[in-house]
């Protein structure tokens, strides 16, 4: 079975990769695939950098391990990006892989109902959220991944770069050579 670790990625980080290690090790997967959205609907008017820098960056998170494979189905499909439409294109069950917080929020997401029946869910451990409050949240038990919650954020990564702050320790070091060499948080 698959896995499928989708996101903005704006950028990659280590949470990312510490979770698609687990999904892959715990769960005996045959990849993960790392799909970096190609237009993340919600999160229209934010900001989003440029489609072609985050699958750059995912490309180079990939290259950190045999298992992850970057996975360009949402960037080459026009209009926005809709995970059950990926999940639907690759024609097979797979384990969907997700932070807890976003867990808890699936049912926002286009269709997310009928998203949850299409696939298992494997689920990573945020601060103050339990797996009980997820299973709840998505209407059926899910797959808790065995790792330390990580306190990351791509959005915490942005604002450091963008002020000059340190977060080397938060990117791999092919992501953060790629984010300084293209300048790509500074102008926030």
């Amino acid at each position: 079975m698959q896995g499928i670790l989708g996101g903005t990625f704006d950028p990659p980080h280590i949470a990312h990769l510490t979770m698609a290690r687990a999904a892959y090790a715990q769960l005996g997967l045959e990849v993960v695939r790392l799909m970096p959205a190609g237009d993340p609907w919600q999160k229209h008017g934010t900001g989003v950098t440029a489609a072609s820098h985050r699958w750059a960056m995912t490309g180079l998170l990939a290259e950190m391990d045999e298992s992850l494979l970057a996975d360009e189905t949402e960037l080459v499909r026009s209009g926005p990006s809709y995970t059950i439409d990926s999940i639907s294109q690759l024609g097979e069950r797979c384990v969907l892989i997700l932070g807890a917080d976003a867990a808890l929020g699936i049912s926002t997401w286009h269709r997310g109902d009928e998203l949850v029946d299409l696939v298992d869910l494997a689920v990573a451990p945020r601060p103050g959220i339990k797996i009980e409050d997820v299973e709840r949240a998505v209407g059926r038990p899910v797959t808790a991944l065995d790792m330390s919650p990580m306190e990351i954020s791509s959005t915490q990564i942005r604002g450091l770069a963008a002020t000059g702050g340190d977060y080397r320790h938060l990117v791999p070091d092919s992501v953060y050579a790629y984010i300084e060499t293209n300048r790509l948080y500074v102008s926030m």
